[in-house]
C-alpha cells in the first residue's frame, strides 16, 4: 500500500518536485512542532490508520503568535466503521504517548461529510495537513 506524505499547507504549492511526497521540516510548515515530533506523529498515524486517512494539525500549534499549548490533531477518514475508528484513535494516542512522552494531545475524529461542527470549520480554515495515506 503506497503512502503519500503531503506536509504542505492546503493552499501551498510545492517549490520543487522533492517537496511533493516527502516529509518536510516542520519549520517549513509554519507549525510549532519539532522534526522529531512531526516524524513521531506521522509514523504513529500511518501505523494505526489505513488508506484514505488524512491527518491535520490545528489549534495553537499552527499559530506562531501563541506559545505552549496542547497538540490538536484531526483524523479524517471514511474507511473504517466508527467503532474501529475509535479503537484506532485510542491506539494512536497510546503510541504517541510512548513516542513523545507526557504531553496533552487531542485527537478529533472526522468523517469527510462532517461539516456542521465548529471544530470542523477550524480544521478546514486554519489546519495544516501533516499526512495523507493514499489508496
Amino acid at each position: 500500500m503506497p503512502i503519500v506524505f503531503n506536509i504542505l499547507k492546503r493552499d501551498a504549492t510545492p517549490k520543487s518536485s522533492l517537496e511533493q511526497g516527502s516529509i518536510l521540516s516542520a519549520y517549513l510548515l509554519n507549525v510549532r512542532l519539532t522534526e522529531r515530533q512531526t516524524a513521531a506523529i506521522t509514523e504513529a498515524f500511518r501505523a494505526h490508520f489505513g488508506p484514505g486517512a488524512r491527518l491535520v494539525l490545528f489549534g495553537s500549534r499552527v499559530d506562531d503568535a501563541k506559545r505552549g499549548g496542547d497538540i490538536d490533531l484531526c483524523v479524517e477518514t471514511d474507511q473504517l466503521p466508527w467503532e474501529d475508528l475509535v479503537r484506532a484513535r485510542h491506539a494512536f494516542l497510546v503510541a504517541l504517548g510512548k513516542m513523545l512522552g507526557e504531553r496533552k494531545i487531542d485527537v478529533v475524529l472526522r468523517r469527510r461529510e462532517d461539516e456542521s461542527r465548529l471544530i470542523d470549520r477550524e480544521v478546514d480554515e486554519k489546519g495544516v495537513e501533516l499526512c495523507q495515506i493514499s489508496y
